[in-house]
Parts: C-alpha cells; structure tokens; sequence
C-alpha cells in the first residue's frame, strides 16, 4: 500500500500534476459524487440563493423581480443540467427560492 502511494505520486510528479482524491470540482462540477444525491446539488442552491438575495427585492418591482428570477434560473442551473438529471426534490427546492423571492415569505399570496 505504501509503495502504491510512492508510485502515485511519482506519477502525478512527472505529470506536473496533484494528486487528489475524489470527489473534486471541475469547471464548478462535483466529480466523483452522485447527482442523484441532494448534496450533490447543494452548491448550485447555494449560488441561485446568494443570486436571489432578500434584500434585492425590496429595490425591486414585480417586474424586476421576475426578471431576475428568470436570468438567474437560465444561468446558474442550465450548466449543471446540461450534463445531469435534476432530483425532483431540488428542482422543487430551486422553485421554493423563486416563490419566496418573488412573493416574499407569505407563500399563500
């Protein structure tokens, strides 16, 4: 096991490259995980909360807020889906974050 190491980063030495261990993040990708996973998508819910931030809707009009809400959404998700299969869970959270954005945390509005 410990001449495997040394020949690994031997390897990787000669490449001029790291070694690391999955998973790890390409091009803002997780590789190595699941993406049927919710933590698989966490970062992406991150990115379209910190997007959509409280305070922005005060500033905001309905109209404003929508377009926000919708250049949001054709930016941040597409890439991630592109690729993989959205979890019905997430999309569902990814429209949670839209209505409380939108409406405010009065939901039955």
């Amino acid at each position: 096991s410990g001449e495997k190491v040394v020949v690994e980063e031997d390897w990787a030495a000669s490449l001029r490259c790291r070694k690391s261990n999955f998973p790890i993040t390409d091009l803002g990708l997780p590789l190595g995980s699941r993406p049927s996973s919710k933590a698989f998508w966490d970062s992406v819910l991150l990115r379209i909360q910190k997007r959509l931030a409280s305070w922005k809707k005060k500033f905001l009009s309905e109209r404003g807020r929508l377009i926000l809400i919708k250049s949001v959404l054709a930016s941040i998700p597409t890439y991630y889906l592109s690729i993989f299969k959205v979890p019905v869970s997430v999309a569902q959270d990814i429209e949670k974050l839209q209505t409380i954005f939108f409406w405010g945390d009065g939901i039955e509005k």
